[in-house]
């Protein structure tokens, strides 16, 4: 889709783009939950994944880059992780990535059983986190027995939305014609979110995490399992975010490229 768009219209996107995520980032950054420091609510790898699928891997990685970088030196919280930005980096390349994979799939991804199927798995790990491990028991008896239904529960009902949202999202993108037919599908759009949130924003991120106390000279530690343990509670509500909305403003683009071509 990033050949629809001059080199001026690409370089005026990313900026609004950017100060959006920067905008965002900075404002949920107020958002913690007491005891759960590594949980994080952002609206910029929504951001970052939309650049990369319309404006390419270059772009995308710019504005992954700076959308890590700019709070950081101009709303210090503590030192600089570089590891954090790499993240970022991959977020703004990966999706493009993946779409060179997936658009050969475009057609078996109309069925939206691979991606119910990983929106459980997501599910499935975080009841295992709660009841299979101990690794958060000690942070979760700050709020009693209550905390890990009420959790499953509304990650619950974030999954079912989402699944509603996808399939009359991808009812919509099917009744546009053919001149959709080469953009991602919802459906393929929430299988690269997935990926990108398990493998960059859980995995990757908690790496980033884990290794910022050997930044700061820190004799406090945290295990890496307990930081990924964090990371898979946000997962729904990321992921949410990035399968419904990336569609849209994919769409949205197409259309203005469209009138403007």
């Amino acid at each position: 889709m990033s050949k629809q768009f001059s080199s001026i219209q690409k370089i005026t996107l990313a900026a609004m783009l950017l100060a959006i995520a920067v905008v965002s980032g900075t404002l949920l950054k107020l958002i913690s939950v007491p005891h759960f420091g590594f949980i994080s609510f952002s609206f910029t790898p929504t951001i970052v994944i939309f650049a990369s699928l319309a404006l390419g891997p270059v772009y995308g990685a710019v504005v992954g880059v700076l959308s890590d970088l700019l709070p950081a030196f101009l709303y210090p919280t503590g030192a600089y992780n570089v590891i954090l930005t790499v993240v970022f980096a991959l977020l703004g390349i990966l999706p493009w990535l993946f779409e060179q994979i997936t658009k050969h799939f475009r057609k078996s991804l109309d069925k939206p059983w691979i991606v119910y199927l990983m929106i459980g798995l997501l599910f499935a790990a975080v009841v295992v986190i709660f009841y299979g491990t101990d690794l958060l028991d000690k942070r979760i008896s700050y709020y009693g027995e209550w905390f890990k239904p009420v959790v499953l529960a509304v990650n619950f009902v974030f999954d079912v939305l989402l699944c509603v949202a996808l399939h009359f999202t991808n009812r919509y993108y099917h009744r546009q014609g053919e001149s959709y037919e080469k953009m991602p599908s919802p459906n393929e759009i929430a299988l690269i979110a997935l990926f990108c949130e398990i493998l960059l924003l859980v995995f990757l991120k908690g790496v980033a995490y884990y290794f910022y106390f050997f930044l700061i000279g820190s004799n406090t530690r945290v295990d890496y399992w307990v930081i990924v343990s964090m990371l898979f509670m946000a997962s729904p509500i990321n992921v949410l975010l990035m399968s419904v909305c990336v569609p849209w403003m994919t769409l949205f683009a197409h259309r203005k490229a469209y009138k403007m071509s």
